[in-house]
């Protein structure tokens, strides 16, 4: 599941709950982290989709946003 090209965000929806990715994906956001999410702009902001097996919640991908040098991380659930 790691992918190591970064995937356009085309669509941010319900305050950055959901997200959806120029590549037909479709994710919903930890409610913590679409704080972060809410921001991210479509068209413009890249993310890089990684596994992640740690941690107490049942999200196992890690949506982690890409621009010059800088990453934030959100944890992420497919749902298409």
């Amino acid at each position: 599941m790691n992918s190591s090209r970064p995937v356009r965000v085309t669509d941010v929806a319900n305050n950055g709950k959901a997200i959806t990715l120029a590549d037909g994906s479709e994710w919903e956001i930890h409610f913590i982290d679409s704080i972060r999410s809410s921001l991210w702009l479509p068209n413009v902001t890249r993310v890089i989709k990684r596994r992640d097996r740690r941690g107490p919640y049942p999200y196992t991908t890690v949506l982690e946003k890409v621009s010059s040098g800088f990453r934030q991380k959100v944890r992420a659930k497919k749902i298409r």
